[in-house]
């Protein structure tokens, strides 16, 4: 640069000070930046300190024992059971609102799980109203018994927004079933369960016969085992036959009807005095010859004897075939409607 030039000078403003320099789009002061490293340093220690996974099942399983309760671990395939039912027995207490508002943490950390919280007939649970909005924001719950509890209408609204709960067991509680159809209709997803699904068609009247067993194959009890059977509408005389069904185990089967349609149906057949599990089947009958659309049998618990009854109900939800069987314990599956696919199974 010569001597005879000389910078430019930007004029200075009219009130005397001195220019400012422009703000840059991101700038933070110190104290911000401190408040930023501190909070990662916070959630960095909370991830660090939470217990090794297998500590934390061994303590939630002695928590949940001394409560008087179960634990069966899940899989990838099948989801935690956690057992708080309520026997009425002197030295096995009842579960309180107090004690579920305790778990509430540790069922956060689950994957999905089924809870019950039920009571039984000779002794009503203490779970409340109150109780049960401590499981808010459990999203892997996907299974809920509450059976002989004291809940009331005003807790389904706030259960409807658990948003992994797919079934719920309401059986011998005092709730309405006018409320159950509204909060059912604003969440089709949620199958709240009462005890008995009516379809709006007429299930036609039938008759199972033609059955034919394997005598070389011992079954439950001492019962052949099933291979075939013949299902036939009275009304129409409409047949069809359902063989090869995977040496199911029955002692004088016992079949449900559910239909989805005039010529739609939905067939289960159970053993109802034996750990048989459930043959299921979707029926055509639109047709002259009637045909099995899909067919499928649900495991059963895999006790050796059972002194309870088996029942087995059977509806549609939805998109989704629904069966609740009844026997030393409970087990629901869900099943893809088209295809009769296995979606979820929960026992309790």
């Amino acid at each position: 640069m010569s001597t005879d030039e000389t910078p430019s000078k930007r004029p200075l403003p009219l009130s005397g000070s001195p220019p400012r320099s422009p703000r840059r789009r991101w700038q933070f002061g110190l104290s911000t930046l401190l408040l930023v490293v501190t909070a990662c340093a916070i959630v960095s220690w909370w991830y660090s300190r939470e217990e090794p996974w297998d500590q934390f099942q061994k303590r939630f399983t002695e928590k949940i024992e001394k409560l008087g309760g179960e634990v069966v671990w899940g899989d990838m395939e099948t989801p935690t059971r956690v057992s708080l039912e309520s026997w009425g027995f002197s030295d096995r207490k009842a579960i309180t609102d107090a004690d579920l508002k305790e778990l509430r943490r540790d069922l956060g950390r689950l994957g999905p799980f089924s809870l019950d919280l039920g009571g039984s007939p000779r002794a009503r649970a203490s779970i409340t109203d109150e109780g049960l909005k401590h499981l808010s924001g459990l999203l892997r719950l996907e299974c809920l018994c509450l059976r002989h509890t004291q809940i009331t209408d005003e807790v389904l609204p706030h259960l409807a927004k658990l948003k992994g709960l797919e079934f719920v067991d309401l059986r011998d509680t005092s709730i309405n079933d006018a409320v159950i159809l509204k909060v059912a209709r604003d969440n089709p997803k949620l199958v709240l369960w009462k005890g008995k699904q009516t379809s709006a068609v007429k299930t036609p009247s039938a008759i199972i016969s033609g059955w034919t067993r394997d005598d070389s194959v011992p079954g439950v009890l001492g019962t052949d085992v099933l291979v075939s059977f013949e299902w036939t509408n009275i009304a129409s005389r409409r047949s069809v036959e359902l063989n090869d069904v995977a040496h199911f185990h029955a002692a004088d089967g016992e079949p449900r009807v559910y239909a989805i349609s005039a010529q739609d149906l939905l067939l289960s057949l159970h053993g109802p005095i034996s750990d048989s599990g459930a043959l299921i089947a979707r029926l055509d009958i639109s047709q002259q010859e009637a045909k099995v659309v899909w067919r499928a049998v649900a495991k059963p618990l895999g006790v050796s004897h059972s002194k309870y009854r088996h029942d087995v109900h059977i509806f549609a939800h939805g998109d989704r075939c629904v069966l609740v069987s009844d026997g030393a314990e409970t087990f629901v599956e869900t099943r893809d409607l088209a295809t009769g696919a296995l979606l979820k199974r929960w026992v309790y």
